[in-house]
C-alpha cells in the first residue's frame, strides 16, 4: 500500500548531516546517549524508528522553551511528557 511505501522510505532516509564539516543537522535533537559522531554513524538507521534510546531522540527530541536562558552550563534532559518519548 501507499502507507507501507511511505514508511519504508521514512524508516531508510539519512537521520543527521554534517554540513561543512561544521554544523550537525537533524530532524530532532541530541540524545544523552550520544558522545560522538561515530555514535551516530554505528546506529541501525534502516529500523523502525523504536520507542527509546539514540534513535528516537535523534528523530522525536525537542529545545527546552527555556534554552536561551541557560547561560552556556550543560542543560539537563528532561522526559519529554508531551511526545512521551525522547527529551526536552
Amino acid at each position: 500500500t501507499f502507507y507501507n511505501a511511505c514508511m519504508d522510505v521514512f524508516d531508510a532516509i539519512p537521520i543527521c548531516a554534517l554540513v561543512d564539516s561544521r554544523f550537525l543537522c537533524m530532524h530532532g535533537g541530541l540524545s544523552p546517549d550520544l558522545r560522538t559522531l561515530a555514535d551516530i554513524e554505528n546506529l541501525d538507521r534502516f529500523q523502525e524508528t523504536p520507542l527509546s534510546g539514540p534513535l528516537c531522540d535523534l528523530i522525536w527530541a525537542d529545545p527546552r522553551e527555556d534554552f536561551d536562558q541557560i547561560n552556556d552550563q550543560q542543560p539537563d534532559f528532561v522526559a519529554n511528557n508531551v511526545r512521551g518519548c525522547s527529551y526536552f
